[in-house]
C-alpha cells in the first residue's frame, strides 16, 4: 500500500472515530452558557454578544435549512429523542473537531517526515503514534465538550490546524505554483475565521515564523511591504471615523507614504499614469473625510485600486493574496447589515446584542468595548498564580493518574522535535507557545472560581465568573501533537536499542498506547457525555411556565444561564413568546432598553431619552444605575402612576426629564407608585435575580414557582424563624413541582418523561439521572428547584402544617442528594441542613421514626451540637429514654449553657430517680453568668421541686 493511501485511510479512520464519539455524546438539546444564544441566533440570523461571530451565525443558519435527518440516527445510537435543528447546528463544532483530529494526525506525520532515521522504521510506528496523539489532543475533556455543543472554539481551532497543515504543504511545494496557492490560502483562512471567533488572530505570528524559516526573503521584499502598507491603511481607515488617536493618524499617514514610495520602484514614471492621481485623491479623501466612514473606506478603495493598477499588483500572487485577505474580512460586515435591519425591525428577532447598526456601534462590537479594554498590565493576579491556574485547567483534561504519562510523552516529544529538526520544531512549537503562554499573557485571567489556586484571590474577589479552561483548549490539543511525537520517539529509541528484539518493543509499546488511549476515553466519557442531558431546556421551560399569564409580561432574569436557554426556546422553538425577557445585566445598556421598549415592555422613556441616559450616574452621594431607573419606570408605567405626573414632578438628568420618585428611597417609591394601584402589565422577577434589583418590593411579592410576581397589595409573609420570606402561592407552586400527585409518585412517573410543551408541570429530565454529569453550573441551577421546595416547606411550617412541610423538605433534599454521586462539600453541607430541618419538623409532627432517621443522617455529615438535643427528643418521644439520655448528655457537653438541654436533662434524671444529678445539673447552670430572667426563674422552680420531691 502506498504511503499516500495509508495517510488517507489513517485520516479517515481518526476523523470518523472522533466524529462517532462526539455524536453519541452530544446533547440532544440546548445546554448552558453561550450555547443557547448561538442556537437561537442561528435560527433567526440574530446578532449574538460581541464580537458578534457573524460567520458562525451564517453557517448555523445554513445548517438549520439543510434537510439533514440526524435525529433518527441519534435516537438509534443513544435511545434519546433530540431536537433535530440542535444536532444540525452542533454539527459545525462536531465536524470541526473531527477534522481537526484528522489534520493533527497528518501534521504529526509531516513533522516526523523531516526527521532523519524515521524512514527506516516500519510505517505503523509513525502512523499509530500520530493517530494516538491526535485522538488524545481532540479528546481532552474541555476540547471534547467544546466539540459537542454549538460553540465557536472548535471551529476556530479547525481553521488554525488547517492553516498549519497548509503551511507544511507550502513548505513542501515552496518553489512551485502549488506552494504559492497554499501560502495565499493561509491568511485568507485566518481572516475568514475571525468571523467565527477572534481567538484565531493571535496565531498569525506562527505563520510569519514559517515564512522566516522557509523563505525569509519574502519578508524583506517590496511586495511584502506593500501588503503590510495596504493592510495597515485598511485598518486605520476603519479606525479613523471610530476613534482617531494620534497613533492612528501616524500609522495611517506612514502606510500611505510607504505605498507611494513603492510606486517608483515598481513602475517608471508613476506620475505619468492617471491612476496615480486617483490613488492620491483617495489618500486625501481618507484624511479630509476622516470623520465619515464612507469617505475613509471610499478613499481607501481608490488607494487600493490605484496601487493595483499602477503597479500591476493584480498580476502578482501577493496581490491576489491581499485581495483574499480583504475578502476574508467581508463576513464581519454582515453584522452591521443585519443589525441595521433589526434596528428598524426589532421584532424580527429578540437578539441584537449591542445593536451594531452604526459604524461606531459596529466597531464597539469588533473591539469588544462592552467588556472593557484589554489590559496586559497590571496582572489581575500574580503571574505565578496565572501559571498555576493554567496547570489546574490542564489537570482537568486527563483523569486520575493519566496526566503524568501524558505530560512525560509531550515533554519528550518537544525534545525529540527540537533535536531532530530545528525548523520544523520552531514552526509547531510556536503554535504551542501561543496557545499556552501567549494566551496566558493576552487574556490576563483571574483565578478559578470553583478551585482557586490561591485562597487569597478568592477572598479578594479576584476570580472569574466561570472557569475559563476553554480559552486554553488549543493548548491541550497541540499537546496531543507533541504526545504523538513523543510516543514515536520512544518507539524509535526502543527499536534502535533492542535491534534484535523489535517484537518485544511492539508487544510492550502498542498495548501501552491502547491502554492509555482507551483508559482516557473511558474515564473522560462519563464527564462529557450529554446524551441524556435535558437540564437546561427543562430549566428554561420551568422558569417560563412559572409566568402564569398568556398576556404580554416582563420576566427579569439575572445572567446567561437563566436567559440564553429561554432565548433558545423562544427563538428556535417559538415557545412562550408573550414573555419579554429583561436581563438585568443588559438593562444597563441603552440599546437593550430601547429594544425592550420596542418589543412592548411598559417603558415610557423615549428612544432618544434612553440613549441619553448613562449606564451609571452619581446623584449626590448615591450611584444610580440605568437598570434601576428603567425597572422603576416599567413599574410606574404599569400602575399608571407615570400618567399622573406634572412637570414639577420631574428632575433633569442629562437633559432627560426623570420623575423625582424614581430617585426616592425604596419604601417611598413603593408607597407612592405601587400600593393600592392596579398593575396593568404583569411583571415577574426570577428567583435568581439579585435582591438589589427589587429592594423595597419584597412585601408585595408572591412566589409562584421560580418567579416572584409583583402585586399592588401587601402580601402575607412567611414567618418561620429565623427565616422571613416572601409570600407563596402554595397551590400553584405545588402543582408546578409535582402536579396533583405526591412528589415521589410524580418523579417516578414523570421524572424522565417529556411532558407536552403546554404542560405547566415541571420537567426534571436528567436531574436525577446520575449518569448525567452535573458540573457546578448544573448544581447551582438545580438548587433553585430545592429552594422553591424549601420555601414551600417553611410556608407550611409557619402554619403548623408539618405533614405538608415534610414532603417538600424531602423533595428539596432529593434535589441535592440524588442528582450526583460526587457532590462538592458545600452541597453535602446543604444536605445536612435539609436533614436537620426534616428531623426538626418531623418532631413537631410527632413522627419520631422519621425524625431519628433524618437527624442521624445529618450527624454523619456535621457535628452540630443541636442535633444531639433533637435526637434526644426523638428517642424520648419514641419511648427510648436510655438512648435519649445519652444524646442529651452529648448535647450538654457540647452546649452546657443551653437551658433547653439542661431542663430536659435534669427532668430526665429526676424521672429516673437520680434527683441529686438533676439538682447538680441545674445548680451548675445557675452558676453560669448572663441568664435570661425567665429561664433562671424556671430553673429555680425545678430545683425546688426536685429538692422537695427528694425530701
Amino acid at each position: 500500500m502506498s504511503e499516500r493511501r495509508r495517510r488517507t485511510l489513517g485520516f479517515l479512520a481518526v476523523t470518523f472515530f472522533t466524529a462517532f464519539l462526539y455524536f453519541i455524546t452530544t446533547a440532544p438539546t440546548v445546554v448552558f452558557w453561550d450555547v443557547g444564544e448561538f442556537l437561537a441566533s442561528s435560527h433567526t440570523l440574530a446578532v449574538p454578544h460581541p464580537p458578534g461571530t457573524p460567520l458562525y451565525v451564517i453557517l448555523g443558519r445554513l445548517m438549520v435549512i439543510l434537510p439533514l435527518p440526524l435525529a433518527p440516527l441519534y435516537t438509534l445510537l443513544t435511545g434519546v429523542h433530540p431536537i433535530n435543528s440542535v444536532l444540525k447546528i452542533t454539527l459545525i463544532s462536531l465536524f470541526s473537531g473531527a477534522f481537526s483530529a484528522g489534520l493533527l494526525y497528518l501534521i504529526a506525520l509531516d513533522v516526523m517526515d523531516r526527521w532523519s532515521g524515521m524512514e527506516h522504521l516500519p510505517w505503523h510506528v509513525r502512523h499509530l503514534s500520530a493517530a494516538f496523539g491526535a485522538l488524545i489532543g481532540m479528546l481532552a475533556r474541555t476540547v471534547w465538550m467544546n466539540s459537542i455543543e454549538a460553540e465557536t472554539y472548535t471551529p476556530t481551532f479547525f481553521t488554525v490546524v488547517l492553516a498549519t497543515w497548509l503551511g507544511f504543504r507550502y513548505w513542501e511545494h515552496k518553489d512551485g505554483p502549488r506552494g504559492l496557492a497554499y501560502l495565499i490560502l493561509i491568511p485568507y483562512i485566518f481572516l475568514l475565521s475571525s468571523g467565527i471567533h477572534l481567538s484565531v488572530l493571535p496565531f498569525l505570528p506562527a505563520f510569519l515564523v514559517l515564512l522566516f524559516l522557509v523563505q525569509k526573503d519574502l519578508l524583506r521584499s517590496l511586495d511584502f511591504i506593500a501588503v503590510v502598507g495596504l493592510g495597515l491603511a485598511f485598518l486605520t481607515s476603519m479606525l479613523l471615523p471610530y476613534h482617531a488617536t494620534t497613533l492612528t493618524y501616524i500609522v495611517h499617514v506612514a502606510s500611505l507614504a510607504a505605498l507611494f514610495s513603492l510606486l517608483p520602484l515598481r513602475r517608471d514614471d508613476p506620475w505619468g499614469h492617471p491612476w496615480t492621481y486617483v490613488m492620491a485623491a483617495g489618500a486625501m479623501l481618507t484624511l479630509l473625510g476622516r470623520h465619515n466612514v464612507l469617505a475613509t473606506l471610499g478613499g481607501y478603495t481608490l488607494v487600493l485600486a490605484g496601487y493595483y493598477v499602477v503597479t500591476r499588483f493584480w498580476k502578482d500572487w501577493k496581490g491576489l493574496a491581499f485581495l483574499l485577505i480583504l475578502a476574508g474580512f467581508l463576513p464581519q460586515f454582515f453584522l452591521i447589515a443585519r443589525a441595521h435591519y433589526l434596528h428598524f425591525h426589532p421584532n424580527a428577532t429578540r437578539i441584537n446584542e449591542a445593536d451594531p447598526w452604526t459604524w461606531t456601534a459596529f466597531m464597539d462590537v469588533l473591539t469588544r468595548k462592552q467588556y472593557g479594554p484589554t489590559e496586559f498590565f497590571p496582572r489581575r493576579i500574580s503571574v505565578v498564580d496565572q501559571f498555576r491556574v493554567l496547570g489546574l485547567y490542564l489537570s482537568w483534561q486527563y483523569a486520575g493518574l493519566l496526566l503524568a504519562p501524558f505530560l512525560i510523552l509531550a515533554i519528550y516529544g518537544v525534545l525529540e522535535a527540537y533535536y531532530r529538526d530545528r525548523k520544523g520544531f520552531w514552526y509547531v512549537f510556536s503554535l504551542l507557545l501561543i496557545a499556552s503562554v501567549g494566551m496566558l499573557f493576552l487574556l490576563n485571567l483571574k483565578d478559578s472560581p470553583t478551585q482557586p489556586v490561591n485562597p487569597l484571590n478568592a477572598r479578594l474577589g479576584k476570580t472569574e465568573v466561570r472557569d475559563r479552561d476553554y480559552f486554553y483548549a488549543y493548548f491541550y490539543s497541540f499537546l496531543g501533537l507533541f504526545m504523538a511525537l513523543g510516543f514515536a520517539g520512544l518507539l524509535r529509541l526502543g527499536l534502535e536499542t533492542l535491534k534484535r528484539s523489535r517484537t518485544l518493543v511492539y508487544i510492550l509499546g502498542y498495548p501501552l498506547m491502547g491502554v492509555l488511549l482507551f483508559a482516557h476515553i473511558a474515564l473522560t466519557y462519563p464527564r462529557v457525555n450529554r446524551n441524556h442531558n435535558f437540564i437546561a431546556e427543562d430549566y428554561a421551560h420551568n422558569l417560563m411556565m412559572s409566568v402564569t399569564t398568556d398576556e404580554p409580561a416582563v420576566l427579569f432574569t439575572n445572567g446567561d444561564n437563566d436567559t440564553f436557554p429561554l432565548w433558545f426556546l423562544q427563538e428556535a422553538l417559538g415557545f412562550r413568546k408573550n414573555i419579554l425577557i429583561a436581563n438585568l445585566s443588559l438593562l444597563n445598556t441603552n440599546w437593550y432598553c430601547r429594544q425592550l421598549k420596542a418589543w412592548g415592555a411598559p417603558i415610557s422613556f423615549t428612544d432618544q431619552e434612553l440613549d441619553s441616559l448613562p449606564p451609571a450616574m452619581m446623584l449626590g452621594r448615591n450611584i444610580v444605575m440605568l437598570r434601576d431607573l428603567v425597572i422603576r419606570d416599567m413599574i410606574a408605567t404599569s400602575t399608571g402612576y407615570r400618567d399622573s405626573l406634572k412637570p414639577e414632578d420631574f428632575v433633569p438628568i442629562r437633559n432627560v426629564p426623570v420623575p423625582r420618585i424614581y430617585l426616592a428611597p425604596p419604601d417611598s417609591f413603593r408607597k407612592a407608585v405601587v400600593e393600592g394601584r392596579t398593575l396593568r402589565f404583569p411583571l415577574f422577577f426570577s428567583i435568581t435575580t439579585s435582591p438589589e434589583a427589587y429592594r423595597g418590593l419584597q412585601d408585595f411579592f408572591i412566589m409562584e414557582g421560580m418567579v416572584f410576581r409583583l402585586t399592588t397589595e401587601k402580601q402575607e409573609e412567611v414567618m418561620s424563624p429565623p427565616y422571613r420570606l416572601e409570600a407563596v402561592n402554595a397551590p400553584r407552586t405545588h402543582f408546578f413541582l409535582h402536579g396533583n400527585m405526591d412528589p415521589e409518585t410524580y418523579l417516578e412517573k414523570y421524572g424522565e418523561e417529556s411532558l407536552p410543551p403546554d404542560s405547566a408541570m415541571w420537567r426534571y429530565r436528567g436531574v436525577f439521572n446520575k449518569s448525567v454529569h452535573k458540573d457546578d453550573t448544573h448544581m447551582k441551577l438545580v438548587a433553585n428547584y430545592a429552594n422553591v421546595a424549601i420555601r414551600l416547606a417553611f410556608y407550611h411550617a409557619a402554619r403548623k402544617e408539618y405533614t405538608d412541610a415534610l414532603p417538600m423538605l424531602e423533595l428539596a433534599r432529593k434535589f441535592y442528594s440524588e442528582t450526583s454521586d460526587s457532590l462538592p462539600a458545600r452541597y453535602l453541607q446543604q444536605i445536612a441542613v435539609m436533614d436537620r430541618e426534616i428531623g426538626r419538623m418531623a418532631l413537631e409532627a410527632g413522627n419520631y421514626d422519621k425524625a431519628r432517621e433524618a437527624l442521624e443522617r445529618a450527624l454523619t455529615q456535621t457535628n452540630s451540637p443541636d442535633l444531639y438535643f433533637f435526637l434526644g427528643e426523638a428517642y424520648l418521644g419514641a419511648g427510648d429514654s436510655a438512648r435519649a439520655l445519652s444524646y442529651y448528655e452529648e448535647a450538654y457537653r457540647a452546649i452546657p449553657g443551653e437551658f433547653a438541654v439542661v431542663k430536659r436533662l435534669a427532668t430526665l434524671y429526676a424521672a429516673r430517680g437520680e434527683t441529686a444529678r438533676a439538682r447538680t445539673t441545674l445548680q451548675n447552670w445557675l452558676k453560669q453568668p448572663r441568664h435570661s430572667p425567665l429561664f433562671e426563674e424556671e430553673a429555680k422552680k425545678l430545683l425546688k421541686e426536685f429538692s422537695e420531691g427528694e425530701g
